[in-house]
């Protein structure tokens, strides 16, 4: 009874703080709209109209995103575009700044643009071009329908750590391919299990599937003829469901090698905390309120391996409990991310006392993926105070050129020891082993020593980010 008491209290609390807390700062994260395939399972290849490309279904997805995201966040995102408000990138590809534009018409639609000055001839309108004409004329609205058009920042894939740091990373494939090694046993069992798929899919395609991997890229075909209303052989609701969880499987076998999943997040997290820190230092003279990345499925994979939204062990556990035994809760467990999948960071401050990590006048983060707060710093709980956040992220932040850019074998020995001794709960894991192989390990060890010495005296409650595999039970 007791207890019912405390949570029903403590729910009027959050309640209270929702109601009263102030929305600061958002920062949105999506992938692109539904696109053409990449790869020639099934009839892809006759789809070379729309390889790789945004899909008029692709664009409407993003236009209803952002028309969403309008209603929801009416009173705090602006009704007319401002550019001291508002910035907007995409990584250098077709679908991915068509994503950002469709998106765009939908935050700000029609009847929201420019409009000319009321006293303007004509002839200011038209460009410096033999026989140029009006082609609006007796409108005032800059452009047709009163539209808004708003900037899209770019740079090449070459370089661009923050929104394609796989591209980036020169190791990349050496560290997978060694990771899968070391998961060979759950990696065996995985095949065992889902073998009649495998067997069932490559009958209907006429072609060899063995593996998660080669199951991500067929669900991958038959996803793109779904959203394009394309043909789709008939597949029973077990077999698309198992699909489904393999495709999610590979993604986190790609990327949830512990240093590699570090490295890569690393840019982006940082990235982040650039947008963040000056709201919460009140140092955001220009306003800026709302940033939005329009990236890829890898970018939003990524993002929720690192803050614990996904991981191998929860997806293994979710179908296979009694083989799978977590040794910690998982607080969440999403699939791999579909087209126009979204996370959003809403920075708020509280007007009222929350909890003992977050008083009046505090910041703190919500985050929701596909419109779904999840939970944050392994708790039951979808607050994170922003000084604990900072603290994880900080710990979490990894150098990448020592990672992707060092080959394995030199790299395999400076990962282990930085990451037993930097880890605040590295004396309550046995996931890493030290090599005591060289001298110099004194040294290093000492002076991580030091530095946790000097860290919060509080010790964080804090699971690892990186994905620390549960034990097969036999």
């Amino acid at each position: 009874m007791t207890k019912k008491i405390s949570s029903t209290f403590l729910l009027l609390l959050l309640a209270l703080a929702f109601a009263n807390a102030e929305l600061k700062f958002v920062f949105q994260l999506y992938r692109h709209g539904a696109r053409g395939p990449i790869n020639d399972w099934f009839n892809g290849g006759e789809q070379k109209d729309i390889y790789n490309e945004l899909t008029p279904t692709g664009e409407r997805q993003h236009y209803n995103l952002g028309s969403k995201m309008r209603e929801e966040y009416k009173g705090f995102l602006p009704s007319k575009f401002n550019h001291s408000e508002i910035y907007v990138r995409s990584t250098d590809m077709n679908r991915t700044l068509m994503s950002a534009a469709s998106h765009l018409q939908g935050m700000f639609p029609e009847n929201t643009g420019d409009f000319l000055p009321s006293n303007l001839t004509d002839n200011y309108t038209l460009p410096y071009f033999a026989g140029a004409k009006n082609y609006l004329p007796n409108q005032k609205t800059a452009l047709p329908h009163n539209i808004q058009v708003v900037p899209i920042h770019t740079q090449p894939k070459k370089g661009d750590l923050v929104l394609q740091p796989d591209s980036n990373c020169q190791y990349y494939d050496d560290i997978r391919l060694a990771f899968y090694a070391q998961k060979k046993e759950t990696i065996d069992f995985i095949t065992q299990q889902f073998n009649t798929t495998y067997q069932q899919y490559s009958l209907l395609a006429n072609k060899t599937f063995s593996n998660f991997d080669d199951m991500e890229d067929v669900d991958d075909t038959l996803q793109c003829n779904r959203y394009n209303a394309k043909w789709v052989p008939q597949i029973s609701q077990e077999l698309k469901a198992n699909a489904t969880y393999l495709s999610s499987l590979a993604w986190n076998f790609w990327y949830n090698q512990p240093e590699l999943l570090r490295a890569l997040n690393t840019p982006f997290l940082n990235q982040l905390m650039d947008y963040l820190n000056p709201v919460v230092q009140g140092k955001n003279v220009n306003g800026l309120k709302w940033v939005m990345f329009s990236a890829h499925d890898t970018n939003v994979q990524l993002i929720s391996a690192a803050l614990n939204l996904t991981s191998i062990d929860c997806l293994l556990h979710k179908r296979f409990p009694d083989k799978f035994k977590p040794s910690t809760p998982y607080y969440n467990c999403e699939f791999a991310p579909e087209f126009a999948s979204s996370l959003i960071f809403e920075l708020y401050q509280a007007d009222v006392k929350v909890d003992e990590q977050i008083n009046k006048g505090d910041f703190y983060i919500r985050l929701r993926r596909d419109g779904k707060y999840m939970n944050l710093c392994e708790r039951n709980s979808t607050l994170c105070s922003m000084k604990e956040f900072t603290q994880r992220v900080s710990w979490f932040a990894y150098d990448f050129n020592a990672v992707c850019n060092t080959p394995p074998s030199k790299a395999v020995l400076s990962t282990q020891i930085i990451t037993q001794s930097h880890n605040p709960q590295a004396d309550q894991t046995n996931f890493f082993e030290i090599g005591f192989y060289l001298q110099s390990i004194v040294i290093i060890l000492g002076g991580f020593a030091f530095y946790r010495s000097n860290l919060n005296k509080k010790k964080l409650e804090f699971k690892q980010f990186s994905d620390c595999e549960v034990g097969l039970t036999h």
